[in-house]
């Protein structure tokens, strides 16, 4: 071929090349007609992020069209630009991943970002790459342009073909120049953002000052822990409402962390032991606090983390005056970036946290150490009573410790070898069982038990669980069903003698107990052992001095045909053995003596001065003295103080003189109680009178005189029959009347049991009584 010839193929070549830049200028201009104008836009006006977003989609579906390539994408750099990371792509076959993080000055786009030139890749085989997003996309050629606005690089974009070494200089051209209106695009939108995010973040600034501000407020009235705890799971709860529910507060108690409130994650949690495997140790002693963002962190960490379900979480000491008292936690399911607004106001509101729960659990301290004082007043008022029996007395103690001081309490006490339990007290969901675990705390006082041990050292056990369970499992067992936690055990000793031991179990409502309580629990025990060893002391003299007196009463009756006679001696229930007698003794001339008494005074010096009248008026009647005359030797045996009794002694008396013959009743009463005749189905009161029998005071006495008839029932009675301490006299008397007439045709022996029992209080009699019946026939 010819010179001629080839300069002309070499120009009809310029040419097409010329009309094809021409033509795909032209392509490009008008396809780049619909984005341009947004771009213009986005650059001149503040758009969000989202519309960001679409514009560049738009901008690189024309641009891929314009280079005829088969995709684009845009990467942003960091604010920093030490990085890119994928902001917006077109044509890849995956969905991009915001999460590849590519340096720069390592792989195709970090060369850009490093160089802030055009580059072209004829084939990607031969360059690295370092999205494996692009890597796996199935392109063969690029072309890519810094993004540039002003002086600084904001990005990088770039075009791909499947075509190996489809792109040329003149298409980096035109690529530079479309991304001048994109960096500026870009440009503009990040300085609204941090504009944007500057005002949310001074508004959220002022939000968590309004909130720190109500919690001030709230904790400046909150008097309990629960309020404490309510403040601030509500206002965490608000402030992170992304967060799983809000804080969460531990305190240290005796060496772990025990959950005061929280989420429903958190009450997994009740209890966290201070170890290397648990957040918590490592911050507590320096009273740091712990941001954890990632799950991978927190699983390389703290592995026994990784079933948890958490990915992220805040731990902040609770501290006051350098002391740690708690932990507050704050936790995500997702992985959480915390900003230095969000630690700030977590800070913040530990500190507060911690002076409240300081301050109210001292006020809780307060009032439950008042409590617990006037606890111990009502125990020992439960304990005052001077005539219950010491079983009486230790039921009424666990029946006021539960529910206030225990969810079941029982008393054993030593008898020889063994302990008996004489007193317990259970809340109804735990009584049976309760019961159970009371018997298995208490065996012989040689046994291995809590109990007996207890009762050997005579010092207090406060038990654990893990204690109950060394013991014997049986008995770990039984707390378990129970719920019991821990119990209690102090010993009853008074005067250097141990009597028994009381146990208090706490199981579910009351929390474990720890030493205060146990202080408690030893000031009731003592005050216990005192009113039992008390109450034991007067049961003996009660019950010696009832055997006295039914030794002195009469051992029967004159054994007459027309004359019956019955009787009862009844000796106090809840009180204290009185002084009351009656006789029956005859005189001559066929007459009867009948006597009913009541001598002031309780015990063996009563029982001693009821013999001394019974005695003196029987000799007195004997020699034939009257009525009168019989009250005036009477008064006068009555012993004055320093006649071997404590204080002077006065008596009542009824003494009745029956003539058989003439069926003649004279009755002489001193200050007696009237007595009852039963006629015909009607009961009526013959009133007495008279003045008590006193030393040294002349005798007043009343007589009145009564014809019987045969049927005709009379008794004669002591005040224990009829007095109760709630109401009048006169109204045991017409209790009295009632239960003598519904009973007047029984036999007297079944008479007197029904009088008896018809005017029995329902708490037992507080005195001692006589009832004398007598029958003519």
């Amino acid at each position: 071929m010819s010179d001629e010839a080839e300069q002309s193929d070499t120009r009809r070549a310029a040419l097409s090349q010329l009309l094809e830049a021409e033509r795909r200028a032209r392509a490009a201009s008008e396809q780049t007609e619909r984005w341009l104008e947004p771009l213009r836009r986005a650059a001149r006006d503040a758009v969000t992020t989202v519309s960001l977003d679409e514009v560049l989609r738009g901008a690189l579906e024309a641009i891929a069209a314009a280079l005829d390539g088969d995709a684009a994408s845009v990467l942003l750099a960091s604010d920093d630009r030490s990085e890119l990371s994928s902001r917006a792509a077109v044509g890849l076959n995956k969905d991009i991943d915001l999460d590849v993080h590519v340096p720069k000055g390592k792989g195709y786009a970090g060369t850009i970002l490093e160089t802030r030139e055009p580059y072209i890749v004829a084939d990607m085989h031969e360059v690295t790459v370092i999205s494996p997003t692009l890597r796996e996309s199935g392109l063969r050629s690029l072309v890519g342009v810094p993004l540039v606005g002003g002086d600084d690089v904001v990005g990088v974009m770039h075009v791909g073909s499947t075509k190996v070494g489809h792109f040329t200089a003149a298409d980096a051209e035109m690529l530079e120049l479309l991304a001048e209106p994109i960096a500026a695009a870009i440009l503009r939108v990040q300085l609204f953002e941090r504009e944007r995010n500057a005002r949310l973040e001074a508004e959220g600034a002022l939000t968590r000052l309004a909130s720190l501000q109500n919690i001030t407020a709230e904790l400046a009235n909150a008097t309990s822990v629960i309020d404490v705890c309510r403040v601030i799971l509500h206002e965490t709860r608000t402030q992170f409402p992304d967060s799983d529910g809000g804080a969460s507060i531990w305190v240290l108690r005796d060496g772990r962390l025990v959950l005061l409130a929280g989420t429903e994650r958190a009450r997994r949690y009740p209890e966290i032991p201070l170890t290397e495997q648990f957040p918590p140790l490592a911050h507590l002693g320096s009273g740091e606090p712990l941001f954890v963002e990632t799950f991978e962190e927190l699983t390389a960490r703290w592995p026994v983390l990784s079933e948890a379900g958490v990915s992220a979480f805040a731990g902040l000491p609770l501290r006051v005056e350098g002391d740690t008292i708690g932990l507050m936690a704050l936790a995500y399911l997702a992985e959480h970036p915390f900003t230095a607004l969000d630690r700030a106001f977590l800070v913040a509101v530990a500190e507060q946290a911690a002076v409240a729960l300081d301050r109210a659990r001292a006020r809780e301290r307060e009032a439950r150490e008042q409590e617990l004082r006037g606890f111990v007043a009502e125990a020992s008022l439960a304990l005052s009573s001077p005539y219950a029996e010491p079983q009486q007395l230790l039921q009424r103690l666990t029946d006021l410790v539960v529910p206030r001081l225990a969810d079941w309490s029982a008393v054993v006490l030593v008898q020889g070898t063994e302990m008996r339990r004489v007193a317990f007290s259970g809340r109804p969901s735990v009584t049976p069982r309760a019961l159970e675990l009371s018997e298995e705390l208490a065996s012989s006082v040689s046994g291995p038990s809590v109990s007996a041990r207890v009762i050997r050292t005579g010092q207090p056990v406060l038990a654990t669980r893990a204690e109950l369970e060394a013991q014997n499992r049986s008995l770990a067992s039984l707390a378990d069903e129970l719920g019991t936690t821990s119990v209690m055990v102090v010993p009853l000793v008074v005067h250097g003698r141990t009597l028994g031991a009381m146990s208090f179990g706490s199981s579910g409502v009351h929390p474990d107990y720890g030493p205060d309580d146990l202080l408690v629990a030893e000031e009731i025990a003592s005050r216990a052992a005192i009113a039992a060893e008390d109450a034991m002391e007067r049961s003996r003299d009660r019950a010696l001095a009832a055997m006295l007196t039914r030794a002195l009463l009469p051992s029967r009756f004159p054994e007459l045909p027309d004359v019956e006679f019955a009787a009862r001696y009844t000796p106090a229930d809840a009180g204290p053995v009185g002084g009351d007698w009656y006789d029956v003794f005859e005189l001559q001339g066929g007459r009867l003596g009948l006597a009913v008494g009541d001598v002031s005074g309780h015990g063996v010096e009563a029982a001693s001065m009821m013999a001394r009248l019974r005695m003196g008026l029987v000799a007195y009647a004997t020699e034939g003295h009257p009525a009168p005359a019989i009250f005036e030797r009477l008064a006068a045996l009555l012993a004055e103080p320093g006649d071997g009794f404590e204080t002077a002694v006065l008596a009542t008396l009824t003494y009745a003189l029956y003539d058989r013959e003439q069926r003649r009743l004279d009755v002489s009463c001193a200050g007696h109680l009237p007595y009852v005749l039963l006629r015909d189905r009607a009961a009526e009161l013959i009133e007495c009178g008279g003045r008590a029998l006193v030393p040294g005071l002349p005798s007043e006495t009343k007589e009145t005189a009564l014809d019987l008839e045969g049927g005709d029932t009379l008794l004669f009675l002591t005040d224990g029959l009829v007095e109760r301490h709630d109401e009048p006299v006169d109204i045991g008397l017409q209790r009295l009347l009632e239960a003598a007439r519904d009973s007047g045709r029984l036999d007297l022996e079944t008479l007197c049991d029904e009088v008896l029992e018809r005017t029995m209080p329902a708490g037992g009699r507080r005195d001692d009584c006589c009832l004398l019946a007598v029958r003519v026939h």
